[in-house]
């Protein structure tokens, strides 16, 4: 993991070597310091979280809650946070903040992530610990996350990393996810008992690698890189708040190539906002029109067996 000053713009190489935006496209995990815009955003999403709990503390509630009445709050959020107009403006100016040209990045709502203490041991959260690529949801290859963390995150806390499977093809479940059914069957943070989640269908190579960040730090990392939730016990809620970001020169180079065993039908690309004008992108060069973009593999080349859900 790469340390990043919050005062290095991404798209600017460094000393001898290439931008940190360009060292994540191709599998290193930056992890960049807070900044103005990233604690102004973490404290309204906390402001948010305080209300929505009340009164509990919101890392302690659901030692007082109710399994299925915490559920509810946390989904009312996180729908409530993609609607909402100030974070949606506070996610731009974190765009921004990183030195990304807000008329050539296009951007998704930003999403609350919850991961309570305990809960891997539910057989009903199973499908949030998958094992899985942001693309085989259908998203760009040319696609960078950002990761902002909500309160300070100790590393055992953290989702991991399966950074040996960068460059790897993994079995997996990505044949089974067409983004169209998903998107009727209620889209992202709606769950559904007949949605595919694609996930790895064997161990990954390598031991998950985990971290630990301050408030207001930000993870940036590829959306093809291996990663998944993983179970922990310290007592507290772990929140976050997730962006999905895409510089849209970088699409000639990556539109058209499907990654190793990416399987998945459909692309969320469409339905990304221009950051500069807050609305689909639809217009912009590289961007293509149409949300039916097939991320089906060539025929050619070695692809593991993979199992649909």
């Amino acid at each position: 993991m790469r340390e990043l000053p919050a005062d290095q713009p991404v798209l600017t190489e460094t000393e001898g070597g290439p931008s940190p935006w360009e060292q994540a496209l191709h599998g290193e995990i930056l992890r960049r310091s807070a900044s103005r815009a990233s604690r102004a955003l973490a404290r309204y999403v906390e402001e948010r979280l305080i209300e929505a709990f009340a009164p509990h503390p919101p890392r302690l509630a659901h030692r007082w809650i109710p399994a299925e009445e915490h559920f509810a709050r946390l989904t009312a959020l996180r729908w409530a946070l993609a609607a909402d107009p100030e974070a949606l403006w506070l996610a731009r100016g974190l765009v921004a903040d990183l030195g990304l040209p807000l008329r050539k990045t296009v951007m998704d709502r930003p999403r609350l992530r919850g991961v309570l203490s305990g809960a891997h041991r539910d057989p009903k959260a199973a499908r949030a610990y998958a094992i899985h690529r942001d693309t085989w949801y259908s998203n760009p290859e040319a696609q960078v996350n950002l990761w902002l963390a909500l309160g300070d995150v100790p590393a055992e806390e953290s989702f991991g990393f399966f950074t040996e499977a960068f460059h790897q093809a993994v079995p997996n479940a990505s044949a089974g996810f067409d983004l169209d059914e998903w998107d009727r069957l209620g889209g992202w943070q709606a769950p559904h008992p007949q949605k595919a989640y694609p996930c790895a269908t064997a161990t990954p190579p390598g031991a998950p690698q985990r971290f630990a960040c301050r408030d207001g730090e930000q993870l940036l990392f590829s959306a093809h890189q291996l990663h998944g939730s993983l179970g922990h016990d310290s007592g507290r809620a772990r929140f976050s708040l997730e962006l999905r970001l895409v510089h849209l020169p970088d699409l000639p180079r990556f539109e058209g190539r499907r990654a190793l065993d990416n399987r998945s039908r459909g692309s969320t690309l469409p339905t990304l906002l221009n950051a500069e004008r807050l609305d689909p992108h639809g217009g912009d060069p590289g961007a293509k029109s149409s949300s039916t973009v097939s991320n089906q593999l060539p025929e050619a080349g070695p692809v593991p067996e993979t199992d649909e859900d």
